[in-house]
């Protein structure tokens, strides 16, 4: 019985050892889920940031509702890039620092990505 197991056991490092991957680099896709992620991190502490000096308050006494907000907007402008722009126009934006200006794209679709949302929060909350 003790041989079996440990010739089980041996079988199957044996076959983990001859299948490993050595490879040092990451797969390469465009708009690779690592971009994606950092891009979301960025997005949503940079939204929490500007309502929080809007308007405190409601972020305070809302804060889940705040966020999911701000997690649908810069899931949509992600979306919109990988569905109207190749990934160098996003790394373009999204490593440029300065004004809305520096980064038109961006700008449109946060825009558009908004006010989605308002339409939304219309639509479920009525006028």
């Amino acid at each position: 019985m003790k041989l079996k197991i440990l010739t089980t056991i041996l079988f199957i490092l044996f076959c983990t050892n001859a299948h490993a991957n050595s490879s040092t680099e990451w797969p390469s896709i465009p708009y690779n889920t690592k971009l994606i992620g950092d891009f979301m991190g960025f997005c949503t502490k940079s939204m929490n940031m500007m309502a929080t000096q809007k308007d405190r308050e409601q972020v305070i006494h809302n804060k889940a509702a705040v966020v999911q907000t701000h997690v649908n907007i810069c899931s949509c402008i992600i979306d919109r890039f990988r569905i109207e722009q190749d990934e160098s126009a996003f790394k373009k934006e999204f490593t440029a620092n300065g004004t809305a200006a520096d980064v038109p794209i961006f700008a449109e679709y946060f825009s558009y990505c908004t006010q989605i949302n308002n339409n939304i929060q219309i639509f479920n909350n009525g006028l």
